[in-house]
């Protein structure tokens, strides 16, 4: 009798996923190099050189990148946006499954949609989920390109909720919450904590008391208000001899933003720092303040301050926000103050500079957040979720 021996390989074959984007930011690449070094994940992006200010950093990176130009035009919030190479990218088929950009301004999606949909191509899309700018046809459009693709995957928990109460399959939607790499954040703190006299020989040189100084981090353009935050603090730190407002950033609004810190006549109150880029450069100024102001349109800065254990104090109309402001707890890692409303920003902020146990309280959470819930390891277990996913399909 013959005996037939049969070896079964336990091998795991790999997904071939692609991913699609407008660029890759600086804060991206640690994503998509973890989702890379994934077991089950052979990745490959497409993506641009820019996007807005923003520029892509591909630069010796772990995972192939091809270049995916995009183009743009038309004027203000009627843009619209052609990227051949989304087309080019399921053309290739050289994946298992592909994510582009949930962005209903993209001419090429649908195309590219249906000729994926037509080689049988498992699709996602990759978005917020909703405008900020919201409009009854910019609506129709993204739940349009939705309801067509295999499955969707947004940065909330709350606008996965509210897609699945308008309709969409639970099934086929994923939630991956932005992160960025605490690494370098929690090396600089640490270099710097070990580094006493440094430490304070720097708050010295600047003039900085850590229980009177509110800090903004990030471009310093019109959508983040920060009119409103000088406006503010001109009335804030009139009884605060020591209070100090640091801004670090550059961009199209800092030469107004300076003109009006001199017309309240609080030049030596205010610092302008320019952009800074060097975690460690960065570490001084966010471990010598109190409270982290965002007025308006915070994104992953609130992350970055909660990497140094930062309240964060924005305003209380999420929809107008990005997707990050989900991390913020009001009363727990920070305060929300009515949006427009100046007085009520600044008062939020006096709450959390004027009382030393709150602060040790919600610096604790804040920390936690970024260490337990909003971490690089959960953003890619996501994404390799949605590749198994879309793999089965």
């Amino acid at each position: 009798m013959r005996i037939r021996l049969i070896f079964m390989s336990t091998k795991r074959s790999l997904i071939r996923l692609a991913i699609v984007q407008p660029l890759i930011p600086a804060y991206r690449v640690p994503v998509f190099e973890r989702l890379a070094a994934s077991p089950d994940i052979d990745l490959t992006v497409w993506a641009g050189s820019s996007c807005g200010s923003l520029i892509s950093f591909p630069d010796r990176c772990n995972f192939r990148c091809y270049p995916a130009p995009l183009h743009e035009f038309g004027p203000g919030i009627i843009s619209f946006k052609w990227q051949f190479n989304q087309l080019k990218a399921v053309l290739e088929r050289d994946c298992d499954a592909i994510v582009f950009s949930w962005d209903a301004h993209y001419l090429s999606l649908f195309p590219a949609l249906a000729l994926a949909k037509s080689r049988r191509l498992p699709t996602a899309l990759w978005g917020h989920g909703y405008s900020k700018r919201g409009d009854g046809l910019r609506d129709f459009l993204r739940n349009w390109y939705g309801r067509r693709t295999d499955a969707v995957i947004l940065y909330t928990k709350t606008i996965a909720h509210e897609l699945i109460e308008q309709g969409y399959d639970a099934r086929r939607v994923f939630v991956a919450q932005n992160a960025i790499d605490q690494a370098p954040i929690q090396n600089a703190r640490s270099r710097w904590s070990g580094y006493v006299k440094c430490l304070k020989a720097f708050r010295t040189q600047h003039g900085l008391d850590p229980e009177q100084t509110i800090l903004f981090v990030s471009r310093l353009e019109p959508d983040n208000h920060l009119e409103m935050l000088i406006e503010g603090f001109a009335t804030f730190q009139r009884d605060r001899a020591s209070a100090k407002l640091v801004i670090i950033g550059d961009g199209a609004d800092r030469v107004k933003l300076e003109s009006m810190v001199a017309a309240y006549g609080i030049g030596s109150k205010v610092i302008f720092t320019g952009a800074i880029f060097v975690e460690n450069e960065i570490a001084p100024w966010m471990m010598s303040a109190t409270v982290f102001c965002y007025p308006s349109n915070i994104g992953l800065s609130i992350l970055h301050a909660f990497g140094y254990g930062l309240p964060v104090v924005t305003h209380d109309n999420i929809e107008q926000q990005n997707p990050e402001v989900e991390a913020l707890r009001h009363g727990q890692s920070g305060f929300f103050y009515r949006q427009g409303d100046v007085t009520d920003m600044m008062r939020q902020c006096s709450r959390i500079i004027g009382d030393r146990d709150l602060r040790r309280d919600l610096s604790e959470n804040c920390l936690k957040l970024v260490e337990q819930e909003y971490t690089l390891e959960a953003m890619v277990e996501s994404f390799v979720q949605v590749a198994r996913f879309l793999a089965r399909r």
